[in-house]
């Protein structure tokens, strides 16, 4: 006789689950996957590029890399489970995400993010936010992000950047300015802020976006509910060479 899901410890089910295991043992196995197959190169960046919010969207035409997202998963569920009594309703999917990009100059790094309709209103709840990990250290920050984008947006045009600990606690970091118009967005970021201000440095940061999320501090919620960017707890990974010689 063969039993799985026995217990945590004697399982092969990589399927998420409601406390637990959350989606430990699926990140298990892609770590495993990647280190019998190996990965890809990732790809450097364009050159560097000033981008100017009062400027249109264009701009970012020739920005490369493409960072794309599946399309189609924030449907809104409605399905009976298994039994007579179960219902799955899920009806957070709201903006959609598609396409990133990301580039920088020497004073400042810009994110862009496309979705496939047009943006919500900044006034909706954990609206089109920007987690960014600038350090490569999961042990700083929240889940490893140093900093978050739009967590809290003051209007039309003006957000707030914060810092986080490891422990998820964000305290105010520096305004910041933003651009949107139908189902594009932009950020402008000061590297100082980000405290990637030496140009002698490469730039290398792990990124994510996520809409609609219920919960804070909760990386399940990349997962269960809303957008992200990629999905679950996975990053997008940015390089950029250095701007400086040594």
């Amino acid at each position: 006789m063969f039993v799985d899901t026995f217990n945590q410890e004697n399982s092969r089910d990589i399927e998420p689950m409601r406390g637990g295991h959350a989606d430990n043992y699926y990140y298990q196995m892609v770590s495993y996957i990647r280190r019998y197959k190996g990965v890809r190169k990732p790809p450097s960046a364009s050159l560097p590029k000033t981008i100017r919010l009062e400027g249109n969207f264009h701009q970012w035409d020739d920005v490369q890399p493409e960072y794309r997202d599946d399309i189609g998963d924030t449907i809104h569920r409605d399905y009976p489970g298994y039994n007579k009594f179960t219902q799955y309703v899920n009806k957070t999917g709201r903006n959609d995400l598609v396409l990133l990009k990301v580039t920088a100059d020497s004073a400042n790094v810009y994110f862009y993010a496309r979705t496939k309709d047009p943006v919500t209103p900044h006034t909706d709840p954990h609206w089109m936010t920007l987690y960014i990990d600038t350090d490569s250290d999961p042990k700083t920050g929240w889940l490893g992000y140093d900093f978050a984008v739009n967590r809290h947006t003051l209007n039309s045009t003006t957000t707030l950047l914060e810092a986080s600990n490891r422990a998820g606690n964000w305290r105010y970091k520096a305004e910041t300015h933003y651009r949107a118009i139908g189902n594009e967005i932009m950020f402008s970021i000061r590297r100082r802020d980000l405290d990637l201000e030496n140009l002698r440095k490469p730039i290398r940061l792990h990124f994510k976006w996520a809409d609609n999320y219920q919960q804070e501090g909760d990386p399940m919620e990349f997962t269960l509910n809303g957008d992200s960017a990629p999905n679950g707890r996975f990053n997008y990974l940015f390089f950029q060479k250095a701007q400086q010689q040594r």
